[in-house]
């Protein structure tokens, strides 16, 4: 029995002290952990990997979320106090923000702040060479998986968009619910479906795999309708994959695209958000690393094509850096008015 008391009070003085360590020389509103909620897919994945740099460099024990039902659920994460960063699309922050769409209900949550700008995400469309599609309008009379993601906000605002731009209703195609993207491409491959859609950097491994199993189409769009994205679809843009990225891929292909951006609360104390940003962006070749989509992101945070405002404590990191420009502050000021 006093041995064991021994190894108790060892083991305790041991875990006290190395709690100790880790806070030693913080203030009383440092956390102990940071959270960040997030979706399946390449989001997941670096949110996983931002993470363990935050754990890195700041001393806070850090842990990812989920994988959530999409954007909605990560915002709702956030409000919640549940999570601490997460993963937002340009275009649904901004609904967020405006409390327009699917946040119509919620109201304008003008707690919602940015970290930096994001990477690309592109609305890949890829059909099947045998289905004799080979641009948007084809898709009429045709099977069409990714019509519907559950939870997925953002997927209805591209469909809906493109539709819209082209003329199209959704009686002119057959569409067929999906609940994830891997559902896209077995039903492709398997023939139970014309032409599949889902969200992805570069690479996607969805579309690295139907490249390499069957013959595809890319359905890039023309430069008339592309014109047509911001406008229609606010938030979103057109992107350009270029020629190469892809076995069989020959030319540039032009999809609908957005900004996957890294949001938190106001709330969330200006020099905690300091350090994370000093944690993540002062490392990006480990940024990088994490993902092939982070590569331009890494070294490039700032844009003023954000859709909801900076928070306090990266603005402070970008002034340190010399990177906050009087283009980025009056942007800052007409998003704070709204």
């Amino acid at each position: 029995m006093y041995c064991l008391l021994i190894l108790i009070f060892v083991l305790g003085f041991t875990v006290a002290n190395s709690f100790g360590r880790e806070t030693t020389g913080k203030p009383q509103f440092w956390p102990r952990h940071i959270s960040w909620s997030s979706p399946s897919g390449s989001k997941w994945i670096t949110a996983v990997g931002f993470t363990g740099l935050i754990q890195k460099y700041t001393g806070i024990s850090s842990s990812a979320l989920g994988p959530t039902g999409g954007g909605v659920a990560d915002l709702r994460n956030l409000k919640a106090n549940k999570a601490e960063i997460a993963w937002g699309s340009n275009p649904s922050v901004r609904d967020g923000w405006l409390g327009i769409g699917y946040s119509k209900s919620e109201g304008p949550q003008k707690w919602i702040r940015c970290l930096s700008g994001g990477y690309l995400a592109y609305w890949y469309i890829l059909a099947s060479n045998k289905s004799g599609i080979v641009n948007f309008r084809d898709i009429r009379g045709h099977r069409w998986s990714g019509d519907v993601m559950v939870g997925s906000d953002v997927t209805d605002q591209v469909r809906e968009g493109l539709l819209k731009i082209y003329g199209m209703t959704k009686t002119d195609y057959k569409g067929i619910p999906v609940t994830k993207f891997s559902e896209v491409v077995a039903m492709l491959k398997e023939g139970r479906a014309d032409v599949g859609s889902f969200f992805g950097g570069i690479p996607s491994p969805q579309a690295l795999e139907l490249v390499t199993s069957m013959d595809i189409a890319w359905i890039s769009m023309g430069s008339e309708e592309a014109s047509r994205v911001a406008e229609v679809m606010p938030g979103h843009e057109p992107g350009v994959i270029p020629a190469g990225k892809y076995k069989g891929q020959e030319k540039g292909v032009v999809f609908v695209s957005h900004m996957t951006i890294p949001v938190v609360s106001a709330e969330l104390h200006q020099e905690v958000v300091y350090e994370i940003m000093k944690s993540l962006f002062d490392h990006p070749e480990e940024m990088e690393a994490i993902h092939p989509s982070i590569k331009d992101f890494a070294r490039k945070s700032t844009s003023s094509q954000v859709t909801v405002p900076y928070h306090d404590g990266a603005i402070k990191y970008y002034k340190e850096k010399g990177l906050w420009t009087s283009n980025l502050e009056t942007h800052q000021r007409k998003l704070l008015s709204q």
